[in-house]
């Protein structure tokens, strides 16, 4: 049996497409995949169905068989290239020692920013995927390589491989000169070389300067809906608000009430302050109102009176 697995070198989400001659004709065949052994899959068979299909009159693997790579781990010092196996059994013979034949293929790290520019003092997500499991890895950034394969860098943070190989991790963008870097991850324990970066493909990121001013309506998102209450003597609403723009924002929240039958009786304001990326809460008193149940209309402008918020709206009663 000849079996091929493609790409010959693969990241988590990719799909790795089977092909392959010399199987029994007709016959219902199980795809597992497992990590080899010491470079080698022989005798290695998957746990799991991932795949499954029926061989051609001719013996041959249908097209489109494959399996789609979920969170796997890499081996410390071989992040770049992992040899995993596609297993194929006949079905009566999965998850047995019997029968076993395999395509192999590299599995890689990988990972991805949420985004590709960002200014200075900015935080960026970082979602890495086939580290080592329970390795540490430094976040490089700018990094340069010497004379002597060394590579030295910013360190800006961390992540840890967790025992799928997945790994979550936020930094901070340095205050560097506006441009498009790139990011890689070494093994936090040991000096950075290029032998063991664990990257196959370092990660760019374009660094901006920052921008001082938001003026849309996704610029600030609500946290949740508003909530009534007091503070003290007064009755109000309370609200909370993510800056999701890439400048620091200060803006009025606005609290709009309506009796019931729709007309403007109270207007109060609440001034907030959030950096990008952060959060800021209000409250808003609400004055002289005689009993009953209002709605209140809130949302958020800038200090020029451009709307940075979609509006939410709460009932609010009266005792």
């Amino acid at each position: 049996m000849n079996l091929i697995a493609s790409p010959t070198a693969a990241n988590v989400g990719n799909f790795v497409t089977l092909t392959g001659t010399g199987l029994q004709s007709g016959t219902t065949y199980d795809v597992g995949l497992v990590a080899a052994v010491g470079n080698s899959c022989a005798g290695q068979h998957g746990n799991a169905v991932l795949a499954a299909f029926t061989a051609t009159g001719t013996g041959t693997v249908p097209g489109s068989v494959g399996v789609t790579l979920t969170d796997q781990p890499t081996t410390a010092g071989a992040e770049q290239a992992t040899l995993y196996c596609l297993s194929v059994q006949t079905s009566a013979n999965f998850n047995t020692g019997n029968g076993i034949n395999s395509a192999a293929f590299e599995l890689q790290a990988s990972a991805k920013l949420n985004m590709t520019t960002a200014p200075v003092g900015h935080n960026v997500v970082m979602n890495a995927h086939a580290l080592a499991a329970g390795s540490a890895y430094n976040i490089i950034f700018n990094p340069s390589v010497s004379i002597t394969n060394a590579v030295s860098g910013e360190v800006i943070g961390a992540v840890l491989g967790a025992a799928n190989g997945a790994g979550l991790a936020t930094f901070t963008t340095p205050n560097v000169t506006p441009g498009t870097y790139s990011i890689e991850l070494c093994p936090a324990n040991v000096a950075c070389t290029t032998a063991n970066e664990a990257l196959a493909a370092s990660l760019t990121l374009t660094v901006g300067s920052v921008p001082t001013t938001c003026n849309t309506t996704a610029c600030m998102a609500a946290n949740g809906s508003p909530t009534t209450g007091t503070q003290g003597a007064y009755n109000g609403v309370s609200s909370s608000f993510t800056n999701n723009s890439n400048a620091p924002v200060t803006g009025f929240v606005y609290a709009v009430v309506h009796n019931a039958l729709g007309q403007t009786v109270d207007i109060s304001t609440a001034t907030i302050s959030a950096p990008a990326g952060g959060s800021a809460n209000a409250f808003n008193v609400l004055f002289g109102l005689a009993p009953g149940t209002y709605s209140v209309s809130l949302f958020v402008t800038s200090s020029a009176g451009a709307a940075i918020s979609s509006t939410s709206t709460v009932s609010v009663t009266i005792p």
